[in-house]
């Protein structure tokens, strides 16, 4: 190889590896402002930085990272506030395969992102996603990045949040019997979640269509299904009544 040849390819190692690092910094920066935004408790907000950081990660020479696990828990989270079709049984998936490896999420979120998560082929509005998804590669590095969401923040409460989002276990058996029996399997913000679940404890028992396990943010309410398919509003601290 002439001097010639050696300097370009000594060149173009050089350009990669400055790309590589401006696009690492653009990662930490977006994963950043996710962060900000989940402490701000704004679930937009939420939503479309998770989107950029978890494509950004898994666009990454490093897509096998905490960061993965807690981004897309993040959106996931925030997407179930969302009525439209929304990609968050993606992001669960991504959230508990990248922890099985790591294991990096808090209880309740793995446990949440277990249940939660959808499969390829599930949902043909996110076959695209998992088509191209990084994480079906079993052989991928491990934690090869440095850490920029702490684990501890899926459990930070936020400083004010624009909507709270609780997981409810309704009952041990296939069609629970009472609203009493109703635990929170997890909650964003947590102290505002247990104190939706205590209203949720006094309502009269579910009507026939309730299930165990259930998915609700409050807007600032959300209606409950009660004996005699009657509805009743619960709602956050403040808020009128639907």
């Amino acid at each position: 190889m002439s001097w010639l040849a050696a300097l370009f390819v000594a060149l173009s190692v050089q350009a990669d590896a400055a790309a590589s690092d401006m696009d690492e910094a653009s990662l930490q920066e977006a994963l950043q402002d996710l962060s900000a935004a989940w402490l701000e408790g704004d679930f937009e907000l939420i939503k479309t930085r998770s989107d950029v950081a978890v494509a950004m990660i898994e666009a990454s020479d490093c897509p096998l990272r905490s960061d993965a696990a807690v981004a897309s828990a993040m959106g996931a989270v925030a997407g179930w506030s969302e009525d439209a079709v929304y990609h968050r049984g993606y992001l669960h998936w991504v959230a508990s395969t990248v922890d099985a490896q790591l294991n990096v999420l808090p209880d309740a979120v793995r446990e949440l992102s277990a249940l939660e998560q959808s499969r390829p082929g599930d949902r043909y509005f996110e076959d695209y996603q998992f088509a191209n998804s990084p994480y079906r590669n079993s052989a991928l590095r491990r934690d090869c990045a440095e850490t920029v969401l702490n684990p501890a923040l899926l459990l930070a409460e936020p400083r004010q949040a624009t909507k709270v989002f609780v997981a409810l276990r309704l009952g041990s058996g296939r069609w629970p019997t009472r609203w009493r029996n109703t635990r929170v399997l997890y909650a964003f913000p947590a102290q505002e979640g247990e104190a939706l679940a205590a209203q949720i404890r006094e309502l009269e028992r579910p009507g026939r269509s309730s299930g165990r396990l259930q998915m609700r943010w409050f807007d600032p309410c959300s209606r409950f299904l009660t004996r005699g398919d009657a509805y009743v509003s619960v709602c956050r601290e403040g808020a009128e009544q639907l």
